[in-house]
C-alpha cells in the first residue's frame, strides 16, 4: 500500500528504517527492576531512605528498624536466585529480539543505508545489581571509613608528637549494646551517629543480631569523668532515631526473637 512504500520514480522503495532500535519496557521497567533489587537486599535500600528522613529531620517515625530483615532477610538466597535467573532472561530475550528485528530489516537497512543500533538493558542491570548488593556495599563503606578514621587520626599523632613518644598515645575502647538494629543499613545509622560524637575515632559494630559496639576515643581528650555525659549525649541521639545504648550484656530484640523461634523450632521436633 501507500504507507508501506515509498515511490521513487518508476520503482517503488520500502521505508526508510529507524535506525534506533525500540527498547521493550516490558521486560526492563524500573518498576521490576527496583522491586527485585530491593526484594533480594531485604529492602535495605528502602531502610536507608528512611535512616536518612530521620536523619534531617524530615520524616522521623520513632523506631529504627522497619523489620524488612526480619522477614525478608531468610529469603534472601531465593529472592537473589530469582533476580538472577530475572537479569539473565532479560539480557537472552532483548537479544532475541534484536536479532529477530535485524533479520527482517536487513534488506531494508541495505537499501537504505540505515544501522541497527542494539540498545541493551545496561542501565537496568548496573542499577539492579546495586540494590541487590547494597548490604555488602554498606558494609565495605563502612569498614572503610573506620579504617580511614583510625588512620587519620595516627597520622596527626605522628605530625604533632615527638617520635620517643608515638607509642604513648593511643584510645580508649568502649563497649556497649545497642538495640533495635535489623540490617545493615541500620548498623550504618548508628555509625554515622556514633562518629558523630567528639573524640570518637573509630567504632565498629560486632553484629546487628547481638547489637555489641566498640568504640575507640582519643585518650588525649578523654578521662573517665567524661564516661557518663558521653554515654547520655549518645543514647539520647540514638533515641532520637528510634535506637537504645545499652551496657554490656543487655539482650536485644532481635536475640529474643531468635531464641523464641529456637524453642519454638525445640518443641515442635
Amino acid at each position: 500500500s501507500a504507507r508501506d512504500t515509498v515511490k521513487m520514480g518508476n520503482k517503488t522503495q520500502p521505508p526508510m528504517a529507524d535506525t534506533t532500535e525500540n527498547y521493550d519496557p516490558k521486560s526492563g521497567s524500573i518498576l521490576k527492576v527496583f522491586a527485585l533489587g530491593s526484594l533480594s537486599s531485604s529492602c535495605c535500600v528502602i531502610q536507608l531512605i528512611l535512616n536518612a528522613l530521620s536523619y534531617h529531620g524530615i520524616l522521623n517515625l520513632g523506631f529504627g528498624c522497619a523489620g524488612f530483615n526480619t522477614i525478608l532477610g531468610p529469603l534472601r538466597p531465593v529472592t537473589r536466585s530469582i533476580t538472577f535467573v530475572w537479569l539473565i532472561w532479560n539480557w537472552w530475550s532483548q537479544s532475541s529480539l534484536s536479532q529477530s528485528s535485524r533479520s527482517q530489516t536487513a534488506s531494508v537497512s541495505a537499501c537504505c543505508g540505515g544501522k541497527k543500533k542494539q540498545r541493551r538493558p545496561i542501565f537496568e542491570t548496573v542499577l539492579c545489581l546495586a540494590l541487590v548488593f547494597s548490604p555488602e556495599i554498606l558494609t565495605f563503606y563502612g569498614n572503610r571509613t573506620n579504617a580511614i578514621d583510625l588512620m587519620s587520626w595516627t597520622t596527626k599523632q605522628m605530625e604533632t608528637v615527638d617520635n620517643s613518644v608515638h607509642d604513648k598515645k593511643s584510645f580508649v575502647r568502649l563497649d556497649y549494646v545497642v538495640d533495635n538494629m535489623g540490617c545493615e543499613a541500620c548498623i550504618n545509622a548508628v555509625e554515622t551517629l556514633i562518629r558523630e560524637r567528639e573524640g570518637v575515632l573509630k567504632t565498629s559494630i560486632v553484629s546487628f543480631e547481638t547489637g555489641e559496639v566498640e568504640i575507640f576515643v582519643d585518650e588525649a581528650r578523654w578521662d573517665g569523668s567524661k564516661r557518663k555525659a558521653f554515654e547520655e549525649d549518645l543514647d539520647s541521639a540514638l533515641q532520637e532515631h528510634g535506637y537504645e545504648l545499652h551496657q554490656q550484656g543487655w539482650v536485644t530484640k532481635k536475640m529474643n526473637l531468635n531464641m523464641n523461634d529456637n524453642v519454638f523450632s525445640v518443641g515442635d521436633l
